[in-house]
């Protein structure tokens, strides 16, 4: 009556970038096959090419290299390993190779080590910065009594006119002749009649 339809699950070894990345883990595999008996945890070694000493190539350093390989653009070669941390122990060497002025830090470095005087201080330090407010250490000083202060008489608004005491009151003015008498157009007049007011 009904059919129904069924995806198969595709197999992820079978996606794309993962049968690009096996290829390249397989060219790894090839290029860095070890024999030498010391290397056989896991049979794949990068060689330092100035001591030919055997770096052991496990299962996620060809991982890593395989999918900086298999980037597009490539980011790394055949012969050059990753700038990553799975590769951290061989990157001081292959680096110190190349850069004269990684040699001379890693030489400055070995030379420190070598010496025994007691290790530099450490100068970067993490800095706080705290912002306090000026009164906040108050509690840490005696408290003085302060001599009592008289007391000054406090003035209502009620004792202090808006007017100085000299003045005198203006002549008496119906709303019209105060519009006149400062020019205030008609509609100005209008505003103040409907606000109530009738004159001075």
């Amino acid at each position: 009556m009904f059919d129904l339809f069924v995806q198969k699950k595709s197999d992820p070894s079978e996606l794309p970038l993962n049968i690009e990345l096996s290829a390249q883990i397989k060219l790894l595999q090839n290029r860095y096959a070890c024999n030498k008996p010391a290397c056989l945890t896991s049979g794949y070694c990068y060689v330092l090419p100035d001591s030919n000493t055997h770096f052991t190539l496990t299962h996620q350093h060809l991982s890593v290299w395989g999918a900086a390989l298999a980037a597009k653009p490539p980011i790394v070669t055949l012969e050059r390993p990753p700038n990553h941390k799975e590769f951290d122990e061989l990157s001081a060497h292959l680096l110190s190779d190349t850069s004269p002025l990684i040699q001379h830090r890693l030489a400055e470095c070995n030379n420190l080590n070598k010496q025994s005087a007691p290790p530099a201080p450490n100068t970067s330090s993490a800095t706080f910065h705290f912002n306090l407010p000026n009164d906040v250490l108050n509690f840490l000083q005696p408290t003085v009594p302060h001599p009592p202060v008289e007391q000054a008489h406090v003035m209502n608004s009620t004792d202090t006119p808006l007017l100085p005491v000299s003045t005198h009151p203006g002549p008496d003015l119906s709303l019209a002749d105060f519009c006149a008498m400062f020019e205030l157009s008609p509609e100005i007049q209008a505003k103040l009649f409907d606000n109530g007011y009738t004159g001075t």
